[in-house]
């Protein structure tokens, strides 16, 4: 998937924008999906972890709100990317929403305990890759930058 899909000289370039658009919304609104989901199976864990004594109430506290940031950020963000008619803003909106997602795995990592938590770096790899996969070449490395940065201030 490339930005470079429209070109500024066919003739039909709004209807291919359009077309274009609405399928890179689409893929936000998977992944909006994946993270609400993944956030609620995390916090299912943590809700079980919590019942048997193995994290304390302000670690569960801590990770609830964590968790449920991932899934509240998906509103204002779908809401702003339905109603950008530029596929530019799109790169930026989409960058936004990763930075923003790895900030939120980083704060779940914080409040399990930092460095002894560090197995949850499997959050990070399945988010570069879920980008990967959806993204252009250069977002992923992007994106990797952003966790090692969010995990490195985490841990110092």
């Amino acid at each position: 998937m490339g930005f470079e899909l429209v070109s500024q000289s066919h003739p039909d370039n709004s209807a291919l924008r359009a077309e274009y658009l609405h399928k890179l919304f689409r893929r936000h609104v998977q992944g909006a999906y994946v993270r609400s989901g993944a956030g609620l199976v995390m916090w299912l864990f943590v809700l079980g972890a919590s019942l048997f004594g193995i994290i304390k109430i302000n670690q569960f506290a801590g990770i609830s709100s964590s968790v449920a940031y991932p899934v509240l950020i998906n509103p204002p963000t779908l809401w702003m990317m339905k109603r950008s008619t530029q596929i530019s803003s799109y790169k930026y909106l989409s960058i936004l929403i990763h930075t923003l997602e790895a900030i939120g795995y980083t704060a779940i990592i914080y409040f399990l305990g930092g460095i002894e938590s560090a197995y949850l770096i499997a959050l990070y790899g399945a988010l570069i890759t879920y980008v990967g996969i959806v993204a252009t070449r250069n977002l992923p490395c992007l994106v990797a930058s952003i966790c090692v940065i969010c995990f490195t201030l985490n841990e110092s």
